[in-house]
């Protein structure tokens, strides 16, 4: 059975926790904000489910599913993938890696782990692609024993090949205690042998094609030409001399001031890349990119014309909420400015005495008070 996209009820999806590859579960802030833009009328990419007879297991859109719940959403679309609980976890270990609320390092973690409980005879690199972790990562994670035959992604069986000593099975690094010699020449050897034993069973590369090489020459050609051209004059991006309350940026917060430019061209570069990522996705070859689970489509704003229909990057535009809502704002913390001492762990500023963009829910009277103590209050100034 193929994938097909079609509206179930929310309540008919079997939502487990032991599928969902977050550490720490739920983030709340992210339920918030999502919940804000459903009810704004913002759409979303459709949740990921498997269906195992009449069970469908949420595989991708936790946070989603949980905002849709509290926005008082009944139903909402899903694309329909065939398989039960395994499928659904071991699809969820790399859903997030591109798009929604970032992974921690915790997260790949558990990804992981939740690969290595499924699929214990599976190779790192295989067990790498499903969790979107590097091989690296994974090899930290997992020791190796002795007698130990992994399965690669093409179906082979194979021991797994040794980097470094600690991942050594214990019956060999245990020769360590006498002679460091001896071990490196049989961590050595057996690397070796398996090195041997796959080049036995992989196929020979193919020849190139002549005129492939005759078009990537001619590619050459027109990239050194383009190269030899002169680069266009960069605009110069200064950082603020005062905070969006117009006080002047405070020493402690220089520092930090001082990186607003590099927020301002990341936030360009990332637009620019969800503009492209559109020119693509509209062009004859992205008719995979129109699919639900790649992008999202979204209506222009009509009054007005601010902009036209178009496919947005949902990791994207993730992103560049992120970005803009970490940029720094305000030079003073307005909780310094409270009734109460400003807290060592004040989740506002983090304890660094200033502050991205506020919530609304920042008391009026600490703002006011902060623009007073530097002579910025509108009142003061009038």
């Amino acid at each position: 059975m193929a994938d097909k996209t079609k509206t179930l009820k929310l309540s008919s999806i079997q939502i487990d926790s032991g599928v969902q590859p977050r550490a720490k579960g739920i983030d709340e802030s992210t339920v918030e904000k999502y919940r804000e833009d459903i009810e704004n009328g913002d759409e979303f990419p459709p949740l990921v489910v498997y269906q195992e007879g009449k069970t469908f297991w949420l595989s991708e859109g936790f946070h989603r599913a949980e905002a849709f719940s509290r926005a008082s959403v009944k139903e909402i679309s899903c694309v329909v993938r065939p398989g039960g609980r395994r499928e659904a976890r071991l699809n969820a270990c790399g859903s997030n890696s591109t798009h929604g609320l970032p992974r921690s390092n915790a997260d790949k973690r558990r990804a992981v782990e939740m690969v290595l409980e499924d699929y214990p005879s599976w190779s790192n690199p295989r067990i790498a692609k499903h969790a979107a972790v590097s091989v690296e990562f994974v090899r930290k994670i997992r020791p190796v024993n002795d007698g130990e035959v992994r399965e690669t992604s093409d179906g082979k069986k194979r021991p797994p090949i040794i980097r470094h000593v600690s991942d050594c099975p214990a019956t060999v690094a245990g020769q360590s205690d006498t002679d460091d010699n001896v071990l490196s020449a049989t961590v050595a050897d057996r690397n070796m042998e398996i090195t041997e034993e796959i080049a036995k069973n992989e196929p020979e590369p193919p020849l190139p094609d002549p005129e492939c090489k005759t078009k990537n020459e001619s590619l050459s050609e027109t990239i050194s030409l383009v190269s030899d051209s002169p680069p266009p004059a960069a605009k110069v991006i200064l950082p603020p001399v005062v905070d969006a309350w117009g006080i002047p940026i405070q020493t402690h917060a220089v520092d930090a001031f001082a990186t607003v430019p590099k927020f301002k061209q990341l936030v360009a570069a990332i637009q620019a890349a969800q503009k492209l990522f559109n020119e693509v996705t509209t062009s004859p070859g992205g008719e995979f990119l129109r699919l639900p689970s790649a992008s999202s489509f979204r209506r222009g704003k009509r009054n007005g014309d601010d902009y036209a229909d178009r496919y947005v990057h949902t990791g994207l535009e993730q992103a560049l909420q992120h970005v803009k809502a970490a940029v720094p704002k305000h030079t003073v913390c307005p909780y310094q400015y409270a009734e109460a001492p400003h807290p060592d762990d004040c989740r506002t500023c983090l304890n660094l005495k200033w502050t991205p963009e506020l919530s609304s829910s920042v008391p009026p009277v600490c703002i006011d008070r902060a623009k007073i103590a530097f002579g910025a209050n509108d009142k003061e100034a009038a």
